[in-house]
């Protein structure tokens, strides 16, 4: 439960048929969020764009999510992840130079990675992230035209932001894991989004 904008009760997520409790100040112990901030913002707090025409793709995801149950959250992440890489894949065909095509498709590798990992964990996993597309079909038009139209570099900058978001969720969501071996699966997903965050980074 919230009261104004604070959370007041643990909320409880489901890994692998493992509950654990998810709260505001494990959120903001692992730097996810800011004191002055509510729960709901946590993901918001994590990353910001410096430019103000480009969209923020972490504000976005994170108002997507909250419309989501906090105990699929981390499902729908790892489908994320996949549709990601799909991105990756098909900017890296466009690419001339084959050292920036093999990283983008090397990013593409750690998407997937983040997504089996986080997905092992659930073995109905493939049936629910369908459910909640099936609920939520605007999160797949919105990750078909997000990034419609715009420049290459801007489109990278935007993924950029994307990736540091994803590292702090994981990490958020690590942070709240009471089982050691899913703490530790969560946490190693996010340098992968990182060094994804680094080469984007890159190329700008």
């Amino acid at each position: 439960m919230e009261s104004n904008g604070e959370l007041t009760r643990p909320v409880r997520l489901v890994l692998g048929g493992r509950p654990y409790s998810l709260t505001r100040s494990s959120v903001v112990a692992r730097g996810a969020a800011t004191e002055d901030r509510p729960y709901s913002s946590w993901l918001e707090a994590s990353t910001m764009t410096d430019e103000s025409n480009i969209p923020n793709i972490a504000e976005i995801l994170a108002s997507a999510l909250r419309g989501i149950d906090p105990g699929l959250q981390p499902m729908l992440l790892a489908k994320l992840e996949r549709l990601a890489a799909q991105r990756y894949r098909t900017w890296a065909t466009d690419q001339a130079d084959q050292s920036v095509r093999d990283g983008l498709l090397a990013c593409a590798d750690r998407e997937e990675k983040i997504a089996g990992r986080v997905e092992s964990l659930e073995p109905n996993a493939s049936a629910i992230q369908d459910k909640l597309l099936s609920d939520h079909p605007e999160l797949l038009d919105l990750n078909r035209t997000l990034f419609e139209g715009l420049p290459l570099k801007v489109q990278f900058a935007m993924q950029a932001e994307g990736e540091r978001a994803g590292a702090a969720a994981w990490r958020a969501y690590a942070a709240a894991a009471a089982n050691l071996s899913v703490r530790e699966l969560l946490e190693s997903c996010s340098p992968l989004e990182q060094a994804n965050a680094d080469f984007l980074q890159s190329l700008l």
